[in-house]
């Protein structure tokens, strides 16, 4: 297997940076500061996939819905079930802060892996985030008041929703013109970065997980609610009343989260030690998408 192939296995990446985040936790302090270098980088590239010029609008009242589904159904329970299951305060701010983040960049990847609707759920993704410049610093507000300010947030906004979208529409002209980016390029980054994330999060609060387990076992069943359980029930109810290629888009807009950006928030509001959260949210998630595959591929 040459490099290329393993870079670009993302199961094998993300596996080792957790591995290394475990047994050689030693490094993690010292590089933490590349924690919003790498989520930028990280959303970025994976915004290039977003492409305008094959946007049809045609089914924009269901995309609607989908984007109210994430941001509706999914943040309010994000937000009840931080306050009944999670006792840290600082880690149920950072159950907070995903909750009030738009949807996950990778919704696109996996409804294709998952053949829905793309068109459809391309219009809600980015419904979700014209959404999201509201919503973020609105709730945040909210939340957060007495901890943070309208400066703060717009600017935390600004390094990880904003200047990624413009960056990645500069690579994109840049890409049409030069034809420098191949998918197996943009793969790769996007593995990299993750994976840095990873270690960099498991490796900084590996003693949190060792000693500590039974103080995370209530967002460990958070998450386990908020995937497998809401995902499954959400495709059960809906598979006899509407096309599966739709229902596909209610499961993961009514699932995921960008919790990529709402690591990046928590960390610049609240501390890297406060991202606890988010090492569990993507452990879970990658076991999740392999039981999508087998529950809505049936």
């Amino acid at each position: 297997m040459n490099l290329n192939k393993i870079l670009r296995n993302t199961n094998l990446v993300f596996g080792t940076a957790v591995l290394l985040g475990f047994v050689f936790p030693i490094w993690a302090n010292k590089i933490k500061f590349l924690i919003v270098p790498g989520l930028m980088t990280m959303m970025t590239f994976s915004l290039i996939n977003f492409k305008f010029s094959e946007l049809d609008i045609k089914d924009w009242k269901r995309a609607l819905y989908l984007a109210g589904v994430n941001y509706i159904l999914l943040t309010g329970l994000y937000i009840l079930l931080a306050y009944i299951l999670v006792e840290n305060p600082l880690y149920q701010n950072a159950v907070i802060i995903l909750g009030i983040m738009p949807p996950a960049v990778g919704i696109i990847s996996l409804i294709y892996i998952l053949k829905g609707d793309i068109n459809t759920g391309f219009i809600a993704e980015v419904m979700g985030y014209v959404i999201s410049l509201v919503a973020i610093p609105a709730l945040t507000l909210f939340f957060f008041g007495e901890s943070v300010t309208i400066t703060r947030i717009l600017n935390i906004l600004g390094l990880v929703i904003v200047i990624p979208f413009l960056l990645s529409r500069a690579l994109v002209y840049i890409n049409s013109r030069k034809n420098i980016l191949s998918d197996d390029i943009t793969e790769i980054v996007v593995n990299l970065s993750y994976g840095l994330l990873f270690y960099i999060t498991i490796g900084v609060n590996r003693d949190v997980f060792i000693h500590n387990f039974s103080g995370i076992i209530g967002i460990i069943a958070l998450f386990i609610i908020m995937r497998f359980g809401l995902g499954a029930l959400i495709y059960y109810i809906l598979k006899d009343r509407i096309k599966r290629e739709h229902n596909v888009l209610y499961v993961l807009f009514g699932t995921f989260k960008n919790g990529s950006a709402g690591m990046a928030i928590t960390v610049m509001l609240f501390g890297v030690e406060a991202t606890v959260p988010f090492a569990i949210f993507s452990i879970i998630a990658s076991f999740y998408i392999i039981f999508l595959k087998w529950y809505c591929g049936k």
